[in-house]
């Protein structure tokens, strides 16, 4: 297996594995190749993609998405996001006791690690994983941090638990489709 960035010609076997995995979460075209084009670790065996892998900086948009999961580990927040006892939370609160995260502008966000079917449980996740592990701390400043959404359900999330990843909450239905999403950190 040769670990390796993305290369020019490579984008419709990229979108094609993406939107494949994806396709019951609602993905298009468009989606595959949003989170594509961040960084990037690409699996091959014998000339074929098997794997991707995304990585990028956490931008605007994801400090606004992750900021309502977030704020739950701050028992103080959670009066702001649910005043009543009886408004219900839309996620569960994973996190250790007494855990709060912050999202700064130097920290990560992984996305989207597929490896095609008949090539998975061979490693192939992990490597993809660990190397894109290793694009972030090459130009990661201290102290930063790497969250990592995952489908609910799928081998993923034990995968990054292996990894030290701390899942922080979850939210039921977020994909459509109905499927759930696990918010996973660890420091860089």
């Amino acid at each position: 297996m040769i670990l390796r960035l993305p290369r020019h010609g490579d984008g419709p076997a990229l979108v094609a594995l993406y939107q494949h995995a994806f396709r019951r979460h609602g993905s298009t075209a468009r989606s595959a190749i949003r989170q594509i084009r961040g960084e990037a670790v690409v699996a091959e065996i014998r000339g074929e993609i098997v794997g991707l892998g995304c990585i990028d900086r956490i931008a605007d948009d994801d400090v606004r998405a992750l900021h309502p999961l977030l704020a739950a580990l701050e028992p103080s927040s959670r009066a702001l996001l649910a005043p009543s006892l009886e408004v219900e939370l839309p996620f569960r609160v994973e996190a250790p006791p007494g855990l709060t995260v912050a999202v700064g502008p130097d920290d990560w966000l992984l996305t989207a690690l597929v490896v095609r079917e008949g090539h998975r449980r061979q490693g192939i996740g992990t490597a993809i994983a660990l190397a894109r592990l290793a694009l972030a701390r090459e130009s990661a400043s201290p102290g930063a941090q790497v969250f990592v959404h995952c489908v609910a359900g799928a081998g993923s999330r034990g995968l990054y638990e292996k990894l030290d990843f701390v899942p922080l909450v979850t939210k039921d239905r977020h994909y459509p489709g109905g499927a759930g999403m696990t918010l996973l950190y660890r420091p860089l």
